[in-house]
Formats: structure tokens, C-alpha cells, sequence
């Protein structure tokens, strides 16, 4: 069971275009990666099961929801010491270096329709995996030689799911993507998209479309505002990490 469409260019710069099927036409018409990722976008802004992580490129400013089942949230903090071992002391001596937070994430783009607009679904899923990879690639300075170019801005991002991964007052936290990873789910119901028992008309090539790709984020967290407390003990931000509202003081 695949689900095979010819390739072809779109028109503009830098989009990659697919050839999809039409049920309207014997002819398939184009569908480009925003055009596809917006397919997938309305079927799960109306399912509750499904999250919106938002990653967006601070180097071109793009968007993209990443719509699919949350499969595993890790959320971690390091305070880091240096620590000074001297001669007669039980205990180290230590001096404080810095906290640093890491987010794991797992996500399972997984099918939101049924019938033939499951396969826009899947090849929605794939063109928000493309666009997560352009991500990771820096900005570089125009030279006639790429390999060789010189850098002109590292791939940061900023990303936001909800309240549960914010930064201040519920805004976009700024990240580093470490490490992406792309699994395909080949067994049973997740297979290849099943083009033979549907109802449109399907060009057949190269092109194979999954049901399930299990996406796994490992991002850096940078902190660019105010955290931690004052001199007087008070806390500088009561909005982070969860976007809480500060205490209300009584009369």
C-alpha cells in the first residue's frame, strides 16, 4: 500500500511542491508544503486530543504548528557548581555557575481525517517534518562557494505549546534545537497511505506518504528576560516557567 504522486516545482522560491491527488481532475494537481500544512492545521484545530507545539525560525520568522498526539513531555533544570575539594574539609566548596533548562519532547503526527483527505493528511505531516529541518541549518552570507560561506546567523528558534511550555506572560520561550528525530511507524493501522481503496483519481511515481511519524525534540532553552529574585528576596518573574499570575496582595 503506497501512495505514490509525481514531483514537481512550485512556484515560489525555496517551496517544495508535490504533485496530490484530485477527485475533481484525472490530472493531479499541485499542492505546495504551506498549502499542505494547512490541510492538516484545520482538521486538528477542531480535535481536543490534539496539541499545537508552535516552532518558529528567528532567522525567517516562519511558523509552523506542529498538530499531532503529545507522546512524552520532559522538562528539566540544572543548577551548575563548581565544586573545589581543599584539604581538611568534609564538604566541597562550591560556587555557582549557572541553571540551564532542557526540553525533551515526543510528538506523533498521526492522521486527522478519514476517506481521501487522510493522504493530504499524511503528506501534511511529512512537509511539517521538512520544514522543522530547515530549521535547523544557520542563515550564511552570499559567496559563490556555500560549503565555504561565512556563517550570518546560528538556527535559533522560539516555540510555545500552551501554558505548558511558555515564556513570559504565556509569550514565545527562545530555544536552540539540539536534536530532531524521525521514526516511521510501519505496523499495523500506521502503515503507507492506503490509495488502493480510495475513491480519487491518483498519479502514480515516486512519492510514499505514511500515516504515523513519531517526532522527537531535544531543544536548549535561552532566557532572555529577567528570572530568579532580587536583592530583597523577591521573586523577579511569577509568569515563568507556566505563565502563573502573581499573588494578590489584601487590603
Amino acid at each position: 500500500m503506497t501512495t505514490r504522486t509525481k514531483s514537481s516545482q512550485a512556484g515560489a522560491e525555496g517551496d517544495i511542491g508535490v504533485s496530490v491527488p484530485t477527485t475533481t481532475s484525472n490530472s493531479p494537481s499541485t499542492l505546495s508544503v504551506d498549502q499542505a500544512i494547512e490541510q492538516r492545521t484545520k482538521g486538528s484545530s477542531i480535535d481536543p486530543t490534539f496539541h499545537n507545539l508552535e516552532v518558529q525560525s528567528l532567522i525567517s520568522g516562519e511558523l509552523v504548528e506542529v498538530n499531532g498526539v503529545m507522546t512524552s513531555l520532559s522538562d528539566s533544570w540544572s543548577s551548575n557548581w563548581n565544586e573545589e575539594t581543599v584539604y581538611g574539609r568534609i564538604d566541597p566548596i562550591p560556587t555557582y555557575s549557572n541553571t540551564t533548562r532542557t526540553i525533551s519532547l515526543g510528538v506523533d503526527l498521526v492522521p486527522l481525517s478519514s476517506g481521501d483527505e487522510k493522504i493530504l493528511d499524511a503528506i501534511g505531516a511529512q512537509a511539517i517534518v521538512a520544514k522543522l529541518v530547515q530549521m535547523l541549518y544557520p542563515a550564511h552570507e552570499s559567496t559563490t562557494g556555500w560549503n565555504g560561506s561565512v556563517l550570518k546567523a546560528p538556527p535559533l528558534l522560539q516555540i510555545r505549546l500552551n501554558n505548558v511550555i511558555c515564556g513570559k506572560d504565556g509569550g514565545f520561550l527562545k530555544a536552540y534545537l539540539k536534536s530532531l528525530s524521525v521514526v516511521t511507524e510501519h505496523d499495523g493501522l500506521y502503515s503507507v497511505v492506503d490509495v488502493q481503496q480510495s475513491s480519487a483519481n491518483f498519479d502514480f511515481d515516486n512519492q510514499v506518504y505514511y500515516n504515523r511519524l513519531s517526532l522527537s525534540f531535544d531543544f536548549g532553552i535561552l532566557h532572555d528576560f529577567e528570572i530568579g529574585h532580587n536583592k530583597s528576596g523577591g521573586i523577579k518573574n511569577y509568569s515563568y516557567p507556566f505563565n502563573f499570575s502573581p499573588p494578590t496582595t489584601e487590603g
